[in-house]
């Protein structure tokens, strides 16, 4: 993407950004892409570190039939955003800060830019086992992390599952509904585990002395075999990159990610929030879709306050102020 001087880091105080995106995922590119074409002002920063660049193969993205990688699609999103000019910086955003009426975005450098509303679209952070060959064997499709995914795939196949025992059979009880033959590993498992996997038909390996990748298979070590498998997925759950929010005093939920209202508020007026850092079925076509209600809310907000400034001395804290229980129809058919 097209990127930005330092000089656009330096001080914005009379002239802020309608909006500043943090991340470039799925969502941030889609919002970059809508509020440009609003002819709103933004910058997307980020870290480039998007989840989405670690897909091997998606085929259950609308629109691409043959399936689509992850970073293609990234590519294709930057692509776009290029063509309407969006400009971004590849930094780490080190805090955020309300300045006035305005935002301060701030680089571990000490580079400041400020703009008039937020996006968090910083995404999460998958957790996974400390397996050698992880990053070939995910390029391969032997190591898989999103069963919603790529569940389809494996149907048919053996599938070992590591992880925390709860999330481990929650996670083999939805790859057991798409057809594929799983079983859990472990060191050990409490006798309920064990008759309940049992009553499901899902296999447990216990005794689990190692686990080998290799671009083809799956080999699980015990102490007296070992056993192979097609896939493996990770039952370990991820972590939201939310801690720009926290600082800020976003509400957030016992996980960590990000509460927002129907339109992407956080429960901070000009803050909104989209992708997988909020709370929500993790998946690019739900990232899509919240960073078009993000950007169009954010647009008719930054529109109303431009507005009513020309008229009254009212704060915009005011217009964009967030819901958090019931919601208004303030955005609800409103076009850009």
């Amino acid at each position: 993407m097209r990127s930005c001087s330092a000089a656009m880091f330096t001080d914005h105080s009379e002239d802020p950004l309608d909006a500043i995106i943090i991340g470039a995922g799925p969502a941030g590119l889609t919002a970059a892409i809508y509020l440009t074409r609003f002819r709103r002002l933004c910058i997307v920063l980020h870290a480039d570190d998007s989840r989405a660049g670690h897909i091997p193969l998606a085929k259950n993205i609308p629109g691409f039939p043959d399936g689509i990688s992850g970073n293609d699609l990234l590519h294709q999103l930057v692509r776009q955003a290029e063509r309407y000019g969006v400009p971004a910086r590849r930094t780490e955003v080190a805090e955020v800060e309300k300045v006035g009426g305005t935002f301060a975005c701030r680089s571990g450098e000490g580079e400041e830019i400020r703009a008039r509303t937020i996006l968090m679209a910083t995404g999460s952070l998958d957790l996974g086992p400390d397996i050698a060959g992880l990053p070939d064997a995910t390029n391969t499709g032997v190591f898989r992390i999103c069963p919603v995914c790529d569940g389809y795939e494996v149907q048919g196949r053996s599938v070992a599952i590591v992880g925390e025992p709860d999330h481990a059979l929650d996670e083999a009880r939805f790859l057991l509904d798409v057809g594929a033959r799983v079983t859990v590993l472990g060191d050990a498992f409490e006798d309920g585990f064990h008759h309940e996997a049992h009553r499901l038909g899902i296999g447990v390996c216990d005794n689990v002395i190692d686990i080998e990748m290799q671009s083809d298979r799956v080999t699980v070590v015990r102490d007296d075999a070992k056993l192979s498998f097609d896939h493996l997925y990770p039952a370990y759950g991820c972590i939201p990159r939310s801690e720009l929010g926290a600082g800020l005093g976003l509400l957030r939920s016992d996980s960590g990610h990000i509460r927002t209202d129907e339109h992407q508020r956080t429960s901070v007026p000009g803050i909104w929030a989209a992708g997988d850092v909020v709370e929500s079925l993790s998946q690019i076509a739900v990232a899509f879709g919240q960073a078009a209600i993000a950007a169009t809310s954010m647009h008719n907000a930054l529109r109303a306050d431009d507005e009513r400034r020309l008229s009254s001395p009212r704060c915009f804290d005011e217009i964009a102020r967030p819901v958090n229980h019931g919601g208004h129809d303030g955005d609800k058919g409103k076009s850009g």
